[in-house]
C-alpha cells in the first residue's frame, strides 16, 4: 500500500498446504501480519485474541463451517464489522454464493483463484478499509473538536451566567451607587456631529432605567421618582456645567470626575463618579453605566482642613523661626562642646607625654646613676695618686693599679653613658610622633617595644607583665604617634579597668601578617565586661570610672586613631571573666623588610 500501513489478515483452511502457499502469496505482496486457524473455532479464538482487518475463510472445515463461522462473527458486535472474503473449491453454485454474500460475505472466490485476481481484491479491500479508517479518524477528530467547542460553549456561558449573576449581586449590594442613564434613542458622537445641538437633546432624552439602593440613598429619593430622571435634572442649578460634565464622557468614552450635583429637593452634594459610555453596533452612544459616591463630607473635611493647614502652616512659619534660633544656639553649644573635646584629648596626648617622660626619668636615672658612681670612683683614686705623687711616694704599682681602675671605670662610664644616649633616642623618638604626628619608616616591633619601655614606671609597680609576639622584620611607612596613642591607651585602659581588683594579669600584643594586611591583636587577661559595657567603649566620654577622674576619651581615641588616620578596621571581643581582646585591621601600608 502507499502508505505502508501494516494490515493483519487472518487465513482460515483445514489444509496445511493452502495455508502455507496462502500465506507466502500475502506476505510477499503485502505488507501484512499473517494469521493462521485450521478450524473454525481456532478462527474464532484469533479473532477474539487479535485485531483482524481482512479474513480469508475457507468454508468446508471439519468442526463448524465458514458460513456458520461467519455468522457467529456477524453476531458479536464488537467484530461485526470485519470484512469476510469466502474462498472454497466445492460449494462454487450461486446459491452458495448468495448465502456467504448474505451471511456477511463482501466476496466469494472459488478455487483455484488466480494469484493476481485475489491479490487485488485483497488491495481493493485493504483500501476501503484505510478509507474507512481514515474517515472513522476523521469523524472521531470531528466528533472531538465538536465536544470541545460544545464543552467550551458550556464553559463560556456558564461563566456567563456567573458573570451575570455577579454583576447583579455587585450592583445590587455595591455600597456605592450604581446606575444605568438609557437615552431614548441612540445618537451619533463625532466631528461630524452638532454636538451642542446632540446635548440639548440629552439632557432631555436620557435617563435613568436602573439604579441600585446605594444610588437611591444618595439622592433621598424612591425608585419610582428616580428612575426617568434627566441630566437636566441633577444639574438645574447650573446646566452649562453639566453640560460640559457630559461633553467630556462623550469625547472619551469614559470619566473618573467630582461634580457639584442637585437633589430633587435643591440640596447640593458632591458626588465623586466614575462613567463608562455604552455603544452599539453602529457605535451610537446608546447611554452609560456609573459608579458614584457621596463625597459631601469628605469635601467639607477637606475645606475645614484647609483651613487647618492654613493655620498649621502659620504656625510651622513661626515654629521654624523658633526652632532655627534654636538650633543656632544648638551648633554654638556643639562648637564648645568640639573645643572641649580637642582639649580633652589633647590632655589625654599630655598625659602620655607625661608617662613617657617619667620613663625617660627612670630609664636614663640607672645608667647614669652607674656612670655618676664610676667617675666619682675614679675621682677619688686621682686624688689619691696625686697626693701619692706630690709627696714622691707613687710607686710603679701603684701606678699600674689606678691605671687599671681608670680603664675599667672609663669603660663603665662609657657604657652606661652610651646605654643612655640610646634611651633618649628613643624616647625622643616616641615623644616627637605623638606631638608631630607625621608620617615615616619605623620597624613595627621596635617601636612598639620603645613605646612599652616609656611605660615601664607605670607597669613596674605592679605584677602585670607585658609580651610582643610577631616578626621582626615587618617595616611600616605609616604615623607612629598613632600606634604609640593606641598602644600606651591600651596599656592605661588594662591597667584601670581590666587589671581592677587582679594582681597579677598578662598584656598580649600579637603583630602579624595577614590577607595582605597588618593585624595588630591586643589582648589582656583581665576582668572582661558585659555586653552593654562592651558596645558602647568606643562611644566619646564613655566610663566606668568618672568618679576616678577617667575622661571616656582612651578608646574613642583609638577608634578615631583606627579608622580616620590609619584608615582601618577595630573590634573588640570581651566577656566577664575572659579577659579582653581587641583586633585591628590595617591596610597594607606595612611591609616585611627584605
Amino acid at each position: 500500500m502507499p502508505n505502508q500501513l501494516m494490515y493483519t489478515i487472518l487465513i482460515v483452511d483445514d489444509n496445511a498446504q493452502n495455508l502455507f502457499a496462502l500465506r507466502s502469496l500475502l506476505e510477499s505482496s503485502l505488507n501484512a501480519n499473517v494469521l493462521e486457524a485450521m478450524s473454525g473455532l481456532a478462527a474464532l479464538e484469533k479473532v477474539s485474541q487479535y485485531k483482524i482487518d481482512l479474513i480469508l475463510l475457507d468454508i468446508q472445515m471439519p468442526d463448524i463451517n465458514g458460513f456458520e463461522v461467519a455468522k457467529l462473527i456477524r453476531n458479536r458486535k464488537r467484530y461485526c464489522n470485519i470484512p469476510i472474503i469466502f474462498l472454497t473449491g466445492i460449494y462454487k453454485t450461486d446459491e452458495f454464493k448468495q448465502r456467504g454474500l448474505e451471511g456477511g460475505g463482501i466476496d466469494y472466490l472459488t478455487k483455484p483463484v488466480d494469484d493476481t485476481i485475489l491479490i487485488n481484491r485483497v488491495r481493493a479491500y485493504l483500501r476501503v478499509i484505510e478509507d474507512e479508517r481514515n474517515l472513522n479518524l476523521q469523524l472521531e477528530e470531528s466528533n472531538r473538536k465538536l465536544q470541545e467547542e460544545v464543552e467550551e460553549r458550556k464553559r463560556i456561558e456558564e461563566l456567563l451566567r456567573q458573570r451575570e449573576e455577579q454583576l447583579e449581586l455587585f450592583f445590587s449590594e455595591s455600597l456605592d451607587g450604581c446606575f444605568f442613564m438609557m437615552l431614548d434613542t441612540p445618537v451619533k458622537w463625532d466631528d461630524t456631529t452638532d454636538k451642542e445641538q446632540v446635548l440639548e437633546y440629552v439632557f432631555s432624552h436620557q435617563r435613568i432605567t436602573k439604579a441600585n439602593e446605594a444610588m437611591l440613598y444618595q439622592y433621598d429619593i424612591p425608585l419610582s421618582q428616580f428612575l426617568g430622571m434627566t441630566p437636566q435634572d441633577f444639574f438645574a442649578h447650573d446646566v452649562e456645567y453639566g453640560k460640559s460634565f457630559w461633553r467630556q464622557l462623550f469625547d472619551q468614552g469614559r470619566l473618573y470626575i467630582e461634580s457639584d450635583q442637585c437633589k430633587r429637593d435643591g440640596t447640593h452634594i458632591w458626588i465623586e463618579g466614575n462613567y463608562i459610555c455604552l455603544y452599539d453596533e453602529q457605535g451610537r452612544i446608546t447611554g452609560h453605566f456609573g459608579i458614584q459616591r457621596d463625597i459631601t463630607g469628605r469635601k467639607q473635611a477637606e475645606t475645614a482642613l484647609k483651613s487647618l493647614n492654613e493655620e498649621l502652616e502659620q504656625r510651622v512659619e513661626e515654629r521654624t523661626a523658633e526652632l532655627q534660633r534654636t538650633n543656632l544656639a544648638l551648633q554654638e553649644s556643639l562648637e564648645t562642646l568640639r573645643r572641649a573635646q580637642e582639649q580633652l584629648i589633647q590632655s589625654e596626648k599630655m598625659a602620655a607625654l607625661g608617662a613617657l617622660v617619667a620613663g625617660v626619668s627612670h630609664e636614663i636615672s640607672t645608667p647614669i646613676g652607674v656612670g655618676v658612681t664610676a667617675a666619682s670612683n675614679l675621682q677619688e683614686k686621682t686624688r689619691e695618686l696625686q697626693i701619692r705623687y706630690d709627696e714622691n711616694s707613687m710607686t710603679r704599682s701603684d701606678l699600674e693599679k689606678y691605671l687599671h681602675i681608670a680603664v675599667e671605670s672609663a669603660e663603665l662610664i662609657l657604657k652606661n653613658l652610651q646605654r643612655a644616649a640610646e634611651q633618649m633616642h628613643g624616647f625622643k623618638q616616641v615623644a616627637v610622633d605623638q606631638t608631630s604626628g607625621e608620617k615615616r619608616a619605623f620597624n613595627l616591633k621596635t617601636y612598639i617595644e620603645e613605646v612599652l619601655r616609656s611605660l615601664h614606671p607605670k607597669l613596674k609597680r605592679t605584677k602585670h607583665t607585658v609580651s610582643v609576639e610577631g616578626p621582626e622584620d615587618i617595616e611600616c611607612h605609616s604615623y607612629p604617634g598613632a600606634f604609640s596613642q593606641i598602644i600606651t591607651n591600651f596599656v592605661m585602659n588594662s591597667l584601670i579597668h581590666g587589671f581592677e581588683h587582679q594582681e597579677q594579669g598578662q598584656i598580649v600584643i600579637e603583630i602579624r601578617r595577614e590577607n595582605g594586611n597588618i593585624l595588630l591583636r591586643y589582648s589582656d587577661n583581665g576582668r572582661g565586661m558585659p555586653e552593654e559595657e562592651r558596645s558602647r567603649i568606643f562611644e566619646p566620654f564613655y566610663t566606668t570610672k568618672r568618679e576616678q577622674g577617667g575622661s571616656g576619651l582612651g578608646l574613642n581615641i583609638i577608634h578615631n586613631l583606627v579608622s580616620h588616620q590609619l584608615n582601618g578596621s577595630i573590634e573588640c571581643q570581651s566577656e566577664p571573666g575572659k579577659g579582653t581582646t581587641f583586633i585591628i585591621q590595617l591596610p597594607n601600608s606595612c611591609q616585611e623588610g627584605v
